[in-house]
């Protein structure tokens, strides 16, 4: 599907922007082909061997297959070149799909045929077959026009522009940007921009926007003004986990660049350490590693050129391990209520529909043997599956056993057929919302159950089996209720009595 990589396109196309300070679309270069003055590689199988690697395993083993997530898990490295325009005004006056005056080219290269395959089937689906000065690949209809996909061979891909791709991906560099791209070490990832190829460029925008730059960021916008070279690489592996070298025009831009740079980042460890010093507490080993890496920051003025290496900290791996853990968790948390929410919304929306809650509905022609997930497929985007499921049947029966794996993703996580989100079935359900007394928001309609069920069954918790599922909760352990008015909680043992959660549960209790 288009969607598949049009947030691809957006990321990539976004590192190139950075080094303009300026949005860009995709098209083709209107202007003769230049050599590129900015070019970046990543070498994404050297990434997934380091601590990052469990993560980026999680992304080839979810579901979801769309965006810059799904190439990269896929991808075996990642480069990238972009010439600069001949003007800023160029870039300003450009219209939707124009062309553009600059000339630039990614390639993908994946780790094996059958993974470039399945990008690549994509891209032969849903794209238009086309053809530029007689380069033959694909493009989004009606977009972007002379901006293409290419494959390359049976394992790699490229995005980009005619001029570049015809090239091949070979000789594409400036002679600068070559020497800054083979003076760093063999990092991961590696970045090389020369600025001295857009002196005339930075100029013209300069004086373009004389008086509309903000006082503060005036110094900066100067200093800017005098870089000749940006040179980046990083590797979580390597003793040298980043070293960065930025040349100046001379000596006297170069002692400017580094006294601004030393100055933010004295301002920036300052402000670091009042965290770390809060962190010490909960994460003293994180917090020990994060200082280590702060005092390591120490750029260094080498005539025209200022440089900073800076070493691995010992420990570097646990500590990022741990913030990683703890980011993953809390965009799993996340991702989990988003799900409660959309199951919730889908039962108001067959409610208003129907006029009664699908929990129990026999309103639809869906058998009473099928879940209520059933019910809500239209009402989540899945037609298609409700379409085929044999409604009049029971979950077990042999037609529709066929859909056993095919959960969508809404109802479950870490499995393709059983659920986590069951509903909580009182001894008197209530059919409409408005038969709510005790208050939608103050009733709860589903809850997290991690044990799961056959997402076709229709079985679901008593209030007896959902109190004892929340008094169980270990210390630290929580789970996700969502009520009738469509909020999510997040709930630990000892938010409630047993008492509270069990009236929580019954609708027209009166409490």
């Amino acid at each position: 599907m288009a969607h598949f990589f049009r947030p691809t396109l957006f990321l990539l196309s976004s590192l190139f922007c950075l080094a303009l300070g300026t949005n860009l679309a995709v098209a083709q270069s209107a202007n003769p082909v230049r050599p590129a003055s900015f070019s970046f590689s990543a070498d994404i199988e050297k990434v997934k061997s380091s601590f990052l690697g469990p993560m980026m395993a999680d992304w080839e083993k979810e579901s979801v297959r769309s965006g810059p997530q799904a190439i990269v898990a896929a991808a075996q490295s990642i480069s990238g070149s972009l010439s600069f325009p001949g003007s800023v005004l160029d870039l300003m006056t450009m219209g939707p799909q124009e062309p553009i005056p600059f000339d630039f080219m990614v390639q993908v290269d994946f780790a094996d045929a059958a993974k470039m395959s399945t990008v690549w089937s994509e891209i032969e689906e849903n794209f238009e077959a086309f053809e530029e000065d007689g380069m033959k690949g694909y493009r989004l209809e009606g977009e972007t026009p002379n901006m293409m996909f290419t494959k390359l061979d049976d394992d790699s891909m490229a995005i980009g522009t005619s001029g570049y791709l015809k090239k091949g991906g070979k000789d594409l560099n400036s002679k600068p940007v070559a020497d800054l791209l083979n003076s760093l070490p063999k990092h991961a990832v590696r970045v090389a921009l020369d600025m001295g190829a857009a002196a005339d460029l930075m100029d013209e925008f300069n004086e373009m926007m004389q008086g509309q730059i903000p006082p503060e960021a005036a110094p900066f916008i100067e200093v800017a003004m005098k870089i000749d070279s940006v040179k980046l690489s990083l590797d979580m592996e390597d003793e040298k986990l980043m070293v960065l070298g930025i040349r100046g025009k001379d000596e006297e831009a170069t002692k400017e660049i580094f006294g601004t740079i030393d100055g933010l980042l004295n301002m920036a460890k300052f402000a670091a350490g009042a965290q770390i010093a809060q962190m010490k507490e909960d994460s003293p080993k994180t917090a020990e590693v994060a200082s280590a890496l702060i005092a390591s920051l120490k750029p260094k003025n080498e005539g025209n050129e200022m440089t900073m290496v800076v070493p691995r900290p010992a420990g570097m791996n646990e500590m990022l391990k741990e913030v990683i853990e703890q980011t993953q968790k809390a965009a799993n948390e996340v991702r989990d209520m988003n799900r409660m929410r959309q199951a919730a919304l889908a039962a108001f929306n067959y409610e208003s529909v129907y006029r009664e809650m699908p929990f129990l509905s026999d309103k639809d022609e869906t058998s009473a043997e099928l879940s209520w997930r059933v019910r809500l497929l239209p009402y989540l985007e899945e037609a298609p599956i409700y379409d085929q499921l044999k409604r009049s049947e029971g979950w077990e029966s042999s037609a529709n056993r066929d859909f056993t794996d095919k959960m969508p993703a809404v109802f479950g996580k870490d499995s393709t057929s059983m659920s986590d989100i069951a509903f909580i079935q009182p001894d008197a359900p209530v059919q409409r919302l408005a038969g709510i007394i005790d208050g939608t928001s103050n009733t709860f309609m589903l809850l997290q159950y991690k044990a799961g069920q056959p997402w076709l069954s229709p079985k679901n918790l008593s209030v007896d089996e959902a109190v004892k599922l929340y008094m169980n909760l270990a210390e630290g352990e929580t789970l996700l209720a969502a009520r009738y008015d469509g909020s999510v909680q997040k709930l630990a043992k000892g938010d409630m009595t047993e008492e509270e959660f069990r009236s929580a549960l019954i609708p027209n209790d009166g409490k």
